[in-house]
């Protein structure tokens, strides 16, 4: 995983092989935790913005005009939803709002 914008794929295939079907005995807290950690950073890396707390929870603001971001709820939106949550359009949505300047996510 080199925090790449493509690396999310990656992620997402791990997550539709070892979560989706209930491979994995990792504390289902603990994979949200790292996985959204590592898409936040993946955003932060690629297209901007920068790490904070709103309400005691992580997240990412200042990404061009977009006003802030919440990985680690996507995250848990993807492991509760499956994969028309996914992670990497999310991180694509991000990208394209950004260098849009529309405010949201």
């Amino acid at each position: 995983m080199d925090y790449s914008l493509t690396s999310v794929q990656s992620l997402e295939a791990w997550i539709q092989d070892q979560v989706d079907t209930r491979k994995t005995k990792h504390d289902p807290q603990s994979l949200i935790s790292a996985m959204g950690c590592y898409v936040g950073e993946v955003i932060v890396r690629n297209i901007g913005g920068h790490w904070t707390t709103i309400d005691n929870r992580a997240a990412i603001v200042d990404i061009g005009k977009i006003t802030v971001a919440s990985p680690l709820q996507k995250v848990t939106k993807r492991l509760t939803n499956g994969p028309s949550d996914g992670l990497y359009g999310y991180v694509q949505l991000i990208k394209k709002m950004a260098s849009n300047g529309k405010k949201g996510v």
